[in-house]
Parts: C-alpha cells; sequence; structure tokens
C-alpha cells in the first residue's frame, strides 16, 4: 500500500469557502445516488399506471430508509476517522477504517436475509392499496438482494468524508447513476420488465459502483498507512464506532418509520392520493439534499476541529453553516411553493397525480427554509460526539409531532395531502427549539470533550 500523504484538513485557514467546497461533491453525490430510486419512478410512470407508479414509490421509501440508517451508523466512521486525522493519529484512523471493513460486510449481509424475509411484511404494514401490492413486493424483494452493494458504497463514502475527500465519493456514484439510467430504459422499453426492470437496474448499477471503487481505493495513496493487518475486529475501535454511530442511526431509523407511517396515512386516502404521496415526496427527498449534505460536511468538519482542540472553528463554522443553509431555503421555498406542479410533472404526466402531489408540496414548503437549521443542529452535535441528543430530537421530531400531528390533520373534515404536509414544518419549528435550549444548556461544557474520543 502506498505511504501516507498529507490529508484534507480543516483546522487552520479560511472556514466558509472550504467548508462550501467540501459541501457541494457531498451534495452532488447525494443527489444522484438520490436519482436511483427517482429515475425508477420516472420511467415507471411513462410507461406503467398508478398502482406500479405508488408501488414503486412506497418501495423507494423502505429503500431510502435503509440508506439512510447505514449511512447514520457509518457517521460513527466519519466523526472517528475525522477525530483522528486532527489529532494526528494515523494509525487509529487506519485501525477505524479497517474494523468498520468488517462490521459493515457482516451488518449488509444479515441485513439483506432480514429484508429479504420481512419485505412482504413491511409492503403490508404501509396499508398499500391491494392493486399495487404485488408490484411494490416485487421491487422491494429485488432492491434488497443487493443491499450489501448498497452497504459498501455508504461506509466507502464516509471514510472519505472522514478523511476530508468528498470527490472520490461523486465520481462513483456518477457511474452508477449513469448505469441506472440506462438499464432503466432498456429493461423497461425495451424487455417491458415494468416494476421488476427498475429494480435489476438499481441493483446492478450499486454492485458495478462497489467494484470500481474498490479498484480506485486500492491505486490512491490516502493520508495514512493502511493495509490487510488493519482490516480485522477490532473491539475497542468497534465500540467506539457504535458509541457514536449507533444513535445516529437509531435516529435515522425513527425518523424514516415517521415518514412511513405518514406514508401510511396517505395510503389510507386511496391510490391516487397514495401515488400523488409518492410522487410529492420524490420532490422532497431532492430538496431534503440540501439539508443533509450540510449535516454530512458538518459532522467531518466539526469532528476533525474538535479532535485538534479547536472550538471557536467549531462554533463558527456552525454560524456560517445556518447563514448559507437559511438562504439557499428561501430560494427552494419560492420554487416548491409557486412551482409545485411543474416538480411533480418532472416525475409523472398523470394530471391527477400531479396535482394531489403539488397540494402536498404547498402544504411542506415552508419547512424549505427552517430545516437547514435543524440539519446543521444535527451536524454540529454529531461531531462533537453528542449523538445520543441527536436520537433524541429525531424521536421528538417524528414521533411527538410529525406522525400525531398528520394523523390528527388526516381526520378533520375534507382533509387532503395539503393538510397531511403541514405536519413536517410543525414538526420542524417544534425540534428547532429543542435543539436550541439544549445548546444554550450546554454550550459551556460542549466544548470540554476529551482529546481522544470518548467510550460508550
Amino acid at each position: 500500500m502506498a505511504q501516507p500523504t498529507q490529508s484534507n484538513t480543516f483546522t487552520s485557514g479560511p472556514i466558509l469557502l472550504p467548508f462550501i467546497r467540501f459541501t457541494l461533491p457531498i451534495l452532488l453525490s447525494m443527489f444522484l445516488q438520490a436519482l436511483y430510486s427517482a429515475v425508477d419512478l420516472i420511467v415507471i410512470s411513462r410507461y406503467c399506471g398508478a398502482a406500479e407508479i405508488a408501488a414503486v414509490a412506497a418501495g423507494g421509501n423502505v429503500m431510502y430508509m435503509i440508506q439512510v440508517v447505514v449511512t447514520g451508523l457509518a457517521m460513527g466512521v466519519t466523526v472517528a476517522i475525522g477525530r483522528y486525522i486532527g489529532e494526528g493519529n494515523f494509525e487509529d484512523a487506519a485501525k477505524s477504517m479497517g474494523s468498520s471493513i468488517c462490521v459493515f460486510a457482516a451488518f449488509g449481509a444479515l441485513l439483506t436475509a432480514i429484508m429479504l424475509i420481512a419485505a412482504p411484511f413491511l409492503i403490508r404494514a404501509m396499508d398499500m392499496p391491494p392493486e399495487a401490492y404485488p408490484f411494490a413486493v416485487d421491487y422491494l424483494m429485488i432492491c434488497s438482494a443487493g443491499i450489501l452493494f448498497l452497504v459498501g458504497y455508504n461506509l466507502i463514502s464516509c471514510i472519505f468524508r472522514g478523511i476530508g475527500n468528498a470527490i472520490l465519493p461523486l465520481v462513483f456514484v456518477v457511474i452508477a447513476a449513469a448505469i441506472n439510467v440506462v438499464g432503466d430504459i432498456i429493461l423497461v422499453t425495451q424487455y417491458h420488465m415494468g416494476v421488476r426492470g427498475v429494480a435489476i437496474a438499481t441493483v446492478c448499477a450499486q454492485a458495478v459502483s462497489v467494484v470500481l471503487s474498490i479498484l480506485i481505493i486500492r491505486a490512491i495513496k490516502l493520508p495514512f498507512q493502511f493495509s490487510r493487518k488493519h482490516i480485522r475486529f477490532d473491539g475497542e475501535k468497534i465500540r467506539e464506532l457504535f458509541s457514536i454511530g449507533t444513535p445516529v442511526a437509531l435516529k435515522d431509523l425513527v425518523t424514516q418509520f415517521s415518514f412511513l407511517a405518514v406514508n401510511a396515512i396517505a395510503n389510507g386516502m386511496g391510490v391516487l392520493l397514495s401515488a400523488g404521496y409518492g410522487i410529492a415526496w420524490k420532490v422532497v427527498s431532492f430538496v431534503l439534499l440540501i439539508p443533509i449534505s450540510f449535516m454530512q460536511s458538518m459532522s467531518a468538519f466539526i469532528a476533525q476541529n474538535m479532535g485538534a482542540q479547536q472550538p471557536e472553528r467549531a462554533k463558527k463554522t456552525l454560524y456560517y453553516a445556518w447563514a448559507v443553509a437559511v438562504g439557499i431555503g428561501f430560494v427552494v421555498f419560492y420554487i416548491v411553493r409557486f412551482h409545485s406542479a411543474a416538480l411533480a410533472a418532472i416525475f409523472t404526466p398523470n394530471q391527477d397525480v400531479i396535482a394531489a402531489a403539488a397540494d402536498y408540496l404547498k402544504g411542506f414548503s415552508i419547512d424549505c427554509i427552517q430545516v437547514g437549521i435543524l440539519f446543521c443542529y444535527m451536524g454540529f452535535y454529531n461531531g462533537c460526539c453528542r449523538t445520543r441528543f441527536v436520537f433524541f430530537q429525531a424521536f421528538w421530531d417524528g414521533w411527538i409531532m410529525r406522525v400525531p400531528v398528520a394523523y390528527f390533520m388526516s381526520q378533520t373534515a375534507g382533509a387532503h395531502l395539503f393538510h397531511i404536509a403541514l405536519a413536517t414544518p410543525i414538526a420542524t419549528s417544534s425540534t428547532i427549539i429543542v435543539c436550541t435550549m439544549y445548546y444554550l444548556l450546554i454550550r459551556k461544557h460542549i466544548f470540554n470533550t476529551p482529546k481522544s474520543i470518548p467510550s460508550p
């Protein structure tokens, strides 16, 4: 393996421009990765009916849930490696990387087995319309067979973000996205495979991406020495990984289950509104990529500065990120609020489905402004190893606020998707208040983190 080279550190010099330069490739990577299921939905909506649209939308939501949980757990790798690089402790960074490879290989295999068994039960629990149920099961079963590739890509991406390299994950996902688009078009239009075709194309694209990423990694220099001897189950590093990553993964899990619960509420309103919600959620998932990319980059940026004992830079990063996120949020709010039908039309030509989706997006739109603040808070707390609180705020946001409010709205007279959508900005507002109260409570102590990563 090549000798170590200097890493991309964030512990000196300007803050804002390096932060933006680091965030943009992460945003582009997640945008292209989101195209996996979005392209599936676009192709299906043009060649199949409402039942297939609802099926791919629901199955895509489940796979997205798995993706964000894997990424949440891998956040432990990002923060640990970022901390060690900030400290200049390259041997421990290599050990963390090697242990994470072992853990995630086992986790991916186990998750694949679980999903292949649980897929039909999950679709049934989502209260899918009967005509969409078999299509949703087919889509989810095929995608579940490729979970190991999904896990591999997200782990590799999080490792490189911890190092400070956001370009290589972008390269990997560009290749995968191109393969998925071509595969969808060929399998659906030429071989008439429908839902099964788009699912197969997705899995193949992810597989190629992982194989290529492994080949590229072997050919480049890392900022620390890494060899096969580091690829082993190291108890101490595994405990570090889970102490940081588990609360984040659980946070993502409870968040996604809350969105699936809202999806089930929409499903119970009929196949048209179910399809409308599915299309609207695809638009929302792209909108959320902006604050999520801020959270990802914040976690690595803050982790390196905390490891280097640079608390003032960590605080300034939070403030700069807030300003940029809110500014972008106003622009996105305008687009979502006043061009909701045009956004929905990207995914389907069905005018009734477009109208239902636009109704949801208008209610959701106010969240575009405030959600950036919330995700910057989450990235800050992740980098500070305060991930248990991140889990608590997600539980509050999803299950104390969003799901109960959505259910209440659905029971009102004349309820439509607009009313269901209002649950999200209401929940976000309350959670920002909770995060701010926590910051004010611990701000005198939050930077008194020991130089080594805390034990679980």
